[in-house]
């Protein structure tokens, strides 16, 4: 399944009622996420306002049933020239991906560090029976997920934990991302 796209929009007001013409309105995910067909990483995504101070882009959705981890969410930032407008975080849902939904309408969420668990991503490009990725949890992993050089999330084989690492053994030599959360 592959991530629900929303087109988020509304109209951004300078304090004297006026248009933000020219405002930038900044997106940025908190935390990589995938959809079990391709991960996306935190990158800045900027739609500017109309002269009527509108503006319109369209996000991944942050809750769709395949989605991990849960909890992911947009920080937004208004800026018209040198002012910061407004600044908050949002969740994108995926049942407004029909028919849009005005930014301004979304729930703001309060403290948004709470909601996730920020995974720790480790690269093996080279292929390898055995991947072993040394982390600072100090905790067992909650969850931990693979996926090939093609995005694909791919069935764990042989997995051992402790607080301080997590090695997974394949059948056969294996390229690309180990997630642990």
């Amino acid at each position: 399944m592959s991530f629900s796209q929303v087109v988020v929009s509304g109209v951004v007001t300078l304090s004297n009622s006026e248009p933000a013409s020219g405002a930038s309105v900044v997106f940025t995910l908190n935390t990589p996420m995938s959809d079990r067909a391709q991960i996306v990483v935190p990158q800045q995504l900027a739609a500017r306002c109309a002269s009527n101070g509108a503006f319109s882009i369209t996000l991944n959705a942050n809750d769709d049933p395949t989605t991990t981890p849960a909890g992911t969410y947009y920080n937004v930032e208004g800026v018209y020239e040198t002012e910061t407008l407004f600044s908050f975080a949002v969740s994108v849902p995926s049942a407004d991906a029909g028919s849009g939904v005005n930014l301004f309408s979304l729930a703001q969420l309060v403290n948004p560090e709470a909601l996730i668990s920020i995974p720790l991503i480790f690269g093996f490009p080279a292929a390898q029976s055995v991947w072993t990725a040394t982390h600072d949890l100090e905790r067992l992993p909650a969850a931990v997920s693979v996926y090939d050089t093609t995005g694909e999330l791919r069935p764990l084989a042989q997995v051992e934990n402790s607080i301080t690492q997590t090695v997974v053994t394949f059948a056969a030599p294996l390229a690309g991302t180990l997630l642990i959360s």
